[in-house]
C-alpha cells in the first residue's frame, strides 16, 4: 500500500437506473453534460444494455445531439487515452516543448496558462519537439 496503483476512476454524470426511465431524462442529460462540458469537463453516461427500448433511443438521440461537438467513445478508449496520457512527459522552455510518450497518443490538448496559447498533438509517440508559435 506504499504506491500508486494504475487505476484511473471516471465518475458516472448520468447513469440508467435511478431517478425515472432514461429515455424521459434526455432534456435534463443534455443541460448536465452541456454545463460539465462549459467547464472542459468529461461525463460518464452508463447505459446498461438490458432494456433496448427508451435506453437505446436515449443513446441514439445523445450520439445524434453531440455527433459534431464532443468525443464520443467507449470507457475503454477513454481509459487507454488517460494511460497514455499518465505517461507522458513534458518539458517547455519557453519556446519549445518536448514531449515523451511511450504510448501513441492523439487529441492532447496543452494549454500554457497566462498566454492564451494552446497545441493540440496527435500520433505523438516516443521522443518529440513541438515549437510554440505566437504570442
Amino acid at each position: 500500500y506504499s504506491a500508486l496503483a494504475p487505476v484511473w476512476n471516471f465518475p458516472v454524470t448520468i447513469e440508467d437506473e435511478r431517478d425515472g426511465r432514461l429515455g424521459d431524462r434526455f432534456d435534463a442529460a443534455v443541460d448536465v453534460i452541456d454545463r460539465v462540458s462549459s467547464l472542459e469537463g468529461i461525463s460518464v453516461v452508463l447505459i446498461h444494455p438490458d432494456i433496448t427500448g427508451h435506453k437505446l433511443r436515449f443513446e441514439e438521440r445523445l450520439i445524434d445531439h453531440y455527433a459534431d461537438r464532443l468525443w464520443i467513445g467507449s470507457l475503454g478508449e477513454f481509459g487507454a487515452w488517460w494511460e497514455a496520457r499518465s505517461r507522458a512527459t513534458f518539458d517547455f522552455d519557453g519556446t519549445d516543448l518536448t514531449v515523451d510518450a511511450p504510448q501513441r497518443i492523439d487529441g492532447l490538448e496543452i494549454s500554457f496558462p497566462n498566454t492564451g496559447r494552446s497545441i493540440t498533438l496527435d500520433g505523438v509517440k516516443g521522443s518529440s519537439e513541438h515549437r510554440l508559435r505566437g504570442g
